[in-house]
């Protein structure tokens, strides 16, 4: 938030010192230069590097994946691939405790990423929906799978 404000209070001062001519600090040279120095000490850079570098190796796979789900099936998948998918009209975001054996009469799609969502299903789900009789696995690359039901 101060951050926000200290931006639009610098754009604001530009305006102030064209119409005055009086102020020395508030000269453009000196007030970018604040600005690039607000935003640089102000960063989050770890955030950053962990949120959203970190899902970049497979995310050609990941929209090529959201593409093949049709727009009004249900799917089934995780919280970071979910707003990816908002044109869907039933979306449910998995868990640890998801069972192939009895919640899968819901979904016909079910969207994975090994990479990005490690903690937030049993791994172990991937192979179980490969052996499952229910599912058909029609796209797989760079750990992103997406299953059909049949």
């Amino acid at each position: 938030m101060k951050h926000s404000l200290t931006s639009i209070w610098l754009i604001h001062s530009i305006k102030e010192y064209q119409r005055e001519n009086k102020r020395r600090w508030l000269q453009p040279k000196i007030l970018i230069t604040s600005a690039i120095i607000y935003f640089l000490v102000l960063a989050k850079y770890d955030f950053f590097v962990t949120r959203y570098l970190s899902n970049l190796p497979n995310l050609h796979s990941l929209y090529t994946a959201v593409s093949l789900v049709q727009t009004k099936e249900s799917v089934l998948t995780t919280a970071k691939i979910a707003p990816h998918l908002a044109k869907r009209q039933n979306i449910k975001l998995i868990n640890q405790e998801w069972k192939l054996e009895k919640d899968n009469e819901i979904f016909k799609y079910i969207l994975l990423d090994l990479i990005i969502n490690k903690p937030e299903f049993n791994p172990d789900l991937i192979y179980q929906l490969r052996n499952s009789s229910s599912f058909k696995l029609v796209y797989e690359a760079d750990d992103v799978y997406l299953f059909v039901r049949v």
